[in-house]
Formats: structure tokens, C-alpha cells, sequence
């Protein structure tokens, strides 16, 4: 029988546990379906007003060349921007690239807590689809790209330092376990006759 060290089970316990398909579906429920930005200033003298509405699209997770169990996660937002300029509304679409790195620590007494790095602007990549706008146009509103990109880092740090998803974020390992053996996942109780007929 093979045996491990504390430290090897540990890490391999941290690896299943941060597989990147689990933390991308993490990452998806706390996102939410619709990301919304309401009435943002925009261009030379806040010359416009911005509202930008969209939906998150697929999450990507990969495990990170740091770690064994550390994550690093993007986060696509498709957004539909509205810019309200001097009597005339201009629509166009950003896709906003936001980048993040996630890893697992534990915490006493017997616990795991899911650490998500701080984003700031420079991890995050937005890129204007013009549409159609006239150039003109689009250069007086100019860098509502950035605008947009920093209330959508915004939202999602604030997201995530939320007090209900800090609760999420903290994964109690005993109670889980003590919840497994209450409930017969450990030792199934149809697998005790079989293992008496064997040792009889």
C-alpha cells in the first residue's frame, strides 16, 4: 500500500478541491447572468453619459504554472453601451477581458479559504466594436472604454468582497467530512452486508 506524506495529501486534497471546471462554475454563479452600469460621464468634460448593460459569457480557468492548486480565471463580459451625447444617442458593443488569479489557503481550525487576487485596471482588457459610429463621433466620447472597464472592475471586486460571497468563499473541510459520515457516504449502508458474507 502506498503511503503519502501529510504534505502530499494535503496538496493533492488542494488540487481536487480547486479543479479549474469546479472554480469556473464557482465563478459563474457569483458573476450572475447581467452586469449593468448606469448614467457614467464619459469623453472630454463628461461631455456624455454612458449606460452599458450584458452578460458574462463563458468563463476559462486553467491551473496556474505557479502552483499545483492555484487557478487563473477570465472573465468575459459582452456589453451593449448607449452613450447619450448633445441630443443624439450613439449604440455600439465592448468586450470587456477581466483577468484574475485565484488560489486556495488554509485556515485553521480545519478549513480552505478561497484567496481571489485584487483586479485592477491593467487586468483588464476592453476592446470597442465601433458598429458603424461615425469616427467623429466616437472620437468625442473618446476612452469610454476605459470607463466602462473600470465600473465592471468595480462591480466584480465589490462582488467579491461582498459579505455573503466571503462566506461562500471559506469552505469548512470538517464539517463537510462530518457531513459525509452523517449521511452514509463514507460507508454506504447496503455495502455492510456484503462486507459480513465476505469476513463469514
Amino acid at each position: 500500500m502506498e503511503e503519502l506524506s501529510l504534505a502530499d495529501f494535503a496538496a493533492r486534497v488542494l488540487g481536487v478541491s480547486a479543479a479549474p471546471d469546479r472554480i469556473a462554475g464557482v465563478i459563474a454563479q457569483i458573476v450572475g447572468d447581467s452586469v449593468e452600469i448606469r448614467d457614467q460621464r464619459v469623453g472630454p468634460n463628461g461631455i456624455g453619459i454612458a449606460t452599458a448593460v450584458g452578460a458574462p459569457g463563458e468563463i476559462e480557468a486553467f491551473r496556474s504554472s505557479n502552483s499545483d492548486w492555484d487557478v487563473e480565471v477570465m472573465v468575459p463580459v459582452h456589453l451593449r453601451v448607449k452613450v447619450r451625447l448633445a441630443g443624439t444617442v450613439v449604440r455600439y458593443r465592448i468586450d470587456v477581458r477581466v483577468h484574475t488569479h485565484i488560489r486556495l489557503v488554509p485556515v485553521p481550525p480545519c478549513a480552505v479559504f478561497v484567496d481571489v487576487a485584487d483586479i485592477g485596471r491593467e487586468h483588464v482588457d476592453a476592446v470597442v466594436d465601433p458598429n458603424g459610429i461615425p469616427s467623429r463621433i466616437l472620437g468625442r466620447v473618446g476612452k469610454v472604454n476605459s470607463v466602462v472597464g473600470d465600473k465592471v472592475v468595480a462591480y466584480i471586486n465589490e462582488l467579491f468582497e461582498s459579505p455573503e460571497v466571503l462566506e461562500l468563499r471559506r469552505i469548512d473541510v470538517a464539517r463537510m467530512i462530518d457531513r459525509a459520515w452523517d449521511a452514509g457516504f463514507v460507508v454506504e449502508p447496503s455495502a455492510l452486508p456484503s462486507l459480513r458474507e465476505g469476513s463469514a
